[in-house]
């Protein structure tokens, strides 16, 4: 799952912080794909959905990914705010 965050404002003196917004959810399911020479399982095409989505213990509802063994599971979550510093929609 890709979730792209807008960056709060600076914070201003006696006034309170204003909180991120959520821009985008993005999700995709694993499908197996041709890669140098081989056959690989892969989660990485994600597209962008609208409306609410359940966020679930191990993932949101549509979303995967191919390599469990590198990604998912309970301690392996992205925070909030956390694609930042990499620009926004990578």
């Amino acid at each position: 799952m890709n979730v792209i965050v807008a960056p709060a404002e600076a914070p201003r003196p006696r006034k309170s912080r204003q909180m991120p917004s959520l821009l985008s959810v993005n999700v995709g399911l694993p499908q197996k794909v041709a890669w140098q020479g081989r056959t690989v399982y892969t989660g990485v095409w994600k597209h962008q959905v609208h409306g609410p989505r359940m966020v679930r213990r191990l993932n949101v509802d549509g979303d995967g990914q191919g390599d469990l063994a590198g990604h998912g599971g309970e301690h392996r979550v992205l925070p909030p705010g956390a694609a930042r510093g990499r620009g926004a929609g990578r």
